[in-house]
C-alpha cells in the first residue's frame, strides 16, 4: 500500500478497532458542587483576547504568521490566547501558501501537541509532490508510525525512503534495529529472545530498540496498563545490584525538576530494574550535530533549552553529572529536552571522581569529590562549542568562558549560564 493509500485509510473514516477509546464519555451524574458561572464581561475579555492573538496574524505571510503564533504559545499563560492560536495554527494546515519547510516545522508542532492526523495530512502533498521534502517528510511519517506504534508502516516507509535515496541518514540503522531485535545470549541483552517481547507480566510490549550502554538499553514500548507508547530503559541484569540506586535516582531526580525541557518520567518498576518515560521521536542532537543539521537559531534554541533544564536542576540542588549530546533529546517541535540524571547527585555531596563521558568532565573531575553545578555549566561549554562549530563567534565565546580552566571563571550554576546567554550577543 503506497503513501496515497495509506493517508486515504487513515482520513476515511473507518470503523473504529475493538481496542480504540470510545469517541464519547460516559454521561456522569450532575455534580452537587457549586460552580460560579463566568460574568458577562469574563466572557466578552476572553473573546476580546482571542480576536486580539489573531488578528494580526490573518494579514501576515503565512511563514511570519506561522512563526509568530508559535513563539507566542510558548510564553502566552493566557488560555484565552493560547486557544485561538492553536486554532489559528490548526486551521493553517489547510492553508495553500504552505511552504515545503513551513509545512514540515507545522507538522512537527502539530505531532507534538499530540495532534497525529493534522500532522500527517500536512506531510502527504511533500510526499506526493516528488521534491525535495519527500524524504524529511517520509522519515517524520514513520516517526507518527512509531508514536502509535504501527511498526510495520514504519517499515514500510523506511523502506520506501531507502528505494529512493540508499544512503539517507539513520535510516538504515533504523531499520535494522526494527527487524534484528537482541537475542538470547548476547552480552548485557535485555530483551530475552526474537519472540519473547513482551515484559513486566505482559505490561510492555518491546516494539524497537532506541539504543544501548554501559548501564542498559532502551526501546520503544507499548504499556498495556496505561495505553501508551513509552521509551523503556531497562538495566541489564548483571548490573541490577550496582544499578538500581541509579535507576531510583534517575526517575526521582527527573520528576523532581518538572520543566519542558527536561524528560518526563511516567513510571518506576523496580523488580524489572526499568523505567517508563516520554518517547521523543526526532533525532537525538549528538545526531543531529553530527549531520550538521540546524541553522544558527535552532542551534541557539537547544542551547537555551539546555540552560533551562540546567536551570532548575541545579535550583532544585541538584547536578547532572553526564551532560553530552547524546543526553539531550528533542520534541517533535525541535525543543531539546535533557535526560539520562542517573549520576545526578545533590550539590555538595561526595562523589566518585572521573564519573561522567570523557569530552564533557571538568579537569577537576578527575580529583573532585564533591557535586558542583559548575561541572555542569563545563559540560554545556563543551556542547555548546559543537552547536557553534564555525557558524556562531557568540555561542562560542560563552562555550569558551564555559570551559574555563578554572572553575571560578565559569558561570556558577544554570541560572547564571541562562543569564550569561540572554546578555552574550543577543542568544
Amino acid at each position: 500500500m503506497g503513501v496515497r493509500d495509506w493517508f486515504k485509510r487513515v482520513f476515511s473514516g473507518g470503523k473504529t478497532e475493538a481496542n480504540d477509546e470510545p469517541a464519547e464519555a460516559a454521561p456522569t451524574a450532575p455534580s452537587t458542587t457549586s460552580v460560579k458561572a463566568p460574568t458577562a464581561s469574563a466572557v466578552a475579555d476572553a473573546s476580546r483576547r482571542s480576536r486580539d492573538a489573531t488578528a494580526q496574524l490573518v494579514n501576515m505571510p503565512i511563514a511570519a504568521a506561522i512563526a509568530q503564533a508559535i513563539a507566542t504559545l510558548d510564553a502566552t499563560q493566557d488560555a484565552a490566547e493560547a486557544a485561538a492560536l492553536n486554532e489559528f495554527l490548526r486551521r493553517s494546515a489547510d492553508d495553500p501558501r504552505l511552504t515545503a519547510d513551513l509545512r514540515i516545522r507545522l507538522s512537527d508542532w502539530l505531532s507534538s501537541r499530540d495532534e497525529p492526523a493534522l500532522a500527517t495530512k500536512v506531510l502527504v502533498p511533500l510526499v506526493t509532490s516528488g521534491n525535495t521534502a519527500a524524504l524529511p517528510a517520509l522519515v517524520r511519517l514513520a516517526d507518527l508510525a512509531a508514536q502509535r506504534g504501527d511498526a510495520p508502516e514504519q517499515v514500510r516507509l523506511y523502506d520506501e525512503i531507502l528505494a529512493i535515496d540508499v544512503g539517507f541518514p539513520g535510516v538504515r540503522e533504523r531499520l535494522a534495529r526494527l527487524r534484528a531485535p537482541a537475542k538470547a545470549g548476547e552480552a548485557g541483552a535485555t530483551l530475552i529472545a526474537p519472540e519473547a517481547t513482551r515484559l513486566g507480566a505482559g505490561r510492555f510490549e518491546l516494539m524497537s530498540e532506541l539504543g544501548r550502554g554501559g548501564a542498559g538499553a532502551v526501546f520503544i514500548a507499548r504499556d498495556s496498563k496505561t495505553r501508551r507508547v513509552v521509551a523503556l530503559k531497562l538495566y541489564h541484569p548483571g548490573a541490577r545490584g550496582d544499578r538500581n540506586a541509579r535507576l531510583k535516582t534517575e526517575a526521582q531526580v527527573a520528576c523532581a525538576n518538572s520543566s519542558r525541557y527536561v524528560v518526563r518520567v511516567f513510571d518506576l518498576i523496580e523488580d524489572l530494574g526499568a523505567i517508563t518515560m516520554e518517547h521523543c521521536a526526532a533525532p537525538t542532537l549528538r545526531r543531529m550535530i553530527a549531520r550538521g543539521e540546524g541553522g544558527v537559531g535552532q542551534r541557539r534554541a537547544w542551547a537555551r533549552g539546555v540552560a533551562h533544564a540546567l536551570a532548575v536542576t541545579h535550583n532544585n540542588g541538584w547536578v547532572h553529572r553526564d551532560l553530552k549530546p547524546g543526553n539531550i533529546l528533542q520534541r517533535a517541535d525541535g525543543s531539546a529536552v535533557l535526560t539520562d540524571f542517573g549520576l545526578a547527585a545533590r550539590i555538595g555531596s561526595r562523589v566518585e571522581p572521573a564519573e561522567g563521558t570523557a569530552g564533557y568532565t571538568p579537569p577537576e573531575a578527575r580529583t573532585t569529590r564533591v557535586a558542583d553545578p559548575r561541572a555542569d555549566v563545563f559540560a554545556f561549554g563543551a556542547f555548546a562549542r559543537e552547536l557553534a562549530a564555525d557558524r556562531d563567534p557568540a555561542l562560542a565565546a560563552l562555550a569558551a568562558q564555559c570551559t574555563a580552566e578554572d572553575p571560578a571563571k565559569r558561570p556558577r550554576d544554570g541560572a547564571a549560564l541562562l543569564a550569561a546567554l540572554e546578555a552574550t550577543g543577543g542568544l
